[in-house]
């Protein structure tokens, strides 16, 4: 597995979750989903939630989950 505990962070209205999971889950945001694969975890399910989709906060926030 690429991390053992299921994560979570918001960022002004979008708030992402990842959990761990055997497979990986490429559905969604496709700009999210390449930066996962870039960032080298392979083993996930992502859910993205926002009241209003900014493509900047939804980067911030991923950098947030990750670091």
């Amino acid at each position: 597995m690429s991390f053992t505990r299921k994560l979570q962070t918001k960022y002004n209205s979008v708030k992402l979750t990842m959990e761990p999971r055997k497979s990986y889950n490429e559905t969604g945001s496709p700009i999210l989903s390449s930066m996962i694969l870039l960032t080298g975890i392979t083993h996930c399910r992502h859910d993205l939630l926002y009241k209003n989709m900014h493509p900047y906060a939804m980067v911030m926030a991923y950098f947030k989950l990750v670091t």
